[in-house]
């Protein structure tokens, strides 16, 4: 639509078809509108199959489960929370589309901070890919029972830790060599010589 802005005629605002009416720098420019019809990207494609996977998933679940998760929503008061979803439906999305983060602890190198909205098990495993240790039924929304921090510190022999969330994304994090950490010695035997 374009607006005409005297009674004359002769100034112009808005788009008609392919032109577009503007004004640059004082004075009346008409351009021709152009639309850009680029692919997605990979990255994109990627966003979009996992937000079409979320709703599947949704889908899938049994009522007594969503029953739970509305529960949980609601009792929580999660509406309220800033930068969070604000129905039930679009944190089970959130719950799908989030992926697990991790860090190392700053106070033990091998110690893994490990976050996510709903964990729901977190397995460790060695070199030929079996599972050593895991920790199972960390959320369970029937009860009210939600993990969203959990500090692991794997065995010598874990190469992998295994991430499993509650919707049943999977996540593997490659852990660094075991390290044994520097601890307390005694000044006296401290040489700075040997530590620059």
């Amino acid at each position: 639509m374009v607006k005409i802005t005297n009674v004359f005629g002769d100034e112009y605002e808005g788009v008609q078809d392919n032109a577009i009416f503007q004004k640059v720098y004082g004075k009346q420019v008409r351009r021709k509108r152009y639309t850009q019809s680029k692919p997605p990207s990979p990255k994109q494609l990627q966003v979009q199959q996992r937000f079409k996977d979320a709703i599947t998933w949704i889908k899938t679940l049994d009522p007594s489960t969503k029953k739970y998760i509305k529960r949980y929503f609601t009792d929580s008061d999660l509406s309220s929370t800033p930068n969070f979803p604000k129905t039930w439906y679009t944190y089970a999305k959130f719950l799908y589309i989030t992926s697990p983060s991790y860090k190392q602890s700053s106070d033990d190198l091998n110690t893994y901070i490990i976050k996510h909205p709903a964990l729901s098990s977190i397995q460790f495993l060695d070199s030929l890919g079996s599972v050593t240790d895991s920790m199972d039924n960390l959320t369970d929304f029937s009860i009210g029972k939600i993990t969203t921090k959990y500090t692991v510190t794997p065995l010598e022999t874990t190469s992998r830790i295994r991430i499993i969330t509650y919707p049943g994304v999977v996540k593997d994090i490659v852990l660094l060599p075991f390290t044994e950490q520097l601890k307390y010695y005694d000044i006296k035997y401290f040489d700075s010589r040997y530590f620059v």
